[in-house]
């Protein structure tokens, strides 16, 4: 894998982790306010549906937990091939940086 390959693999990685984050986060809330708000039009008191809320929304994130969970159970499956020597020699000259120096003249 090129250089160029590494940065988008890690650019694209990161923002499906922040727009799924945020995702979850609004899905979460969008739960909590509509139970609390459709408890209170029902009658019940402050606390009643604010634990409504609660639980519902805790709901949602055990939901997400567990999806989380099997992700990382079927992607554990996946056997990659065990690096060899030259594999690890390659990866470290990868990330290696020189400074590029211009020659110098000597009198």
């Amino acid at each position: 894998m090129s250089q160029e390959q590494v940065g988008q693999a890690s650019g694209i990685s990161n923002m499906a982790r922040y727009i799924g984050g945020s995702v979850v986060v609004a899905a979460v809330a969008t739960i909590f306010n509509s139970v609390t708000v459709e408890e209170t039009a029902a009658g019940a008191s402050a606390s009643e549906a604010l634990a409504a809320g609660l639980s519902r929304s805790a709901l949602l994130m055990t939901v997400c937990a567990g999806l989380g969970i099997t992700l990382a159970l079927l992607m554990a499956r996946h056997q990659q091939a065990r690096p060899r020597a030259i594999d690890r020699v390659a990866a470290a000259a990868a990330v290696s940086h020189t400074i590029p120096t211009a020659a110098s003249e000597r009198p």
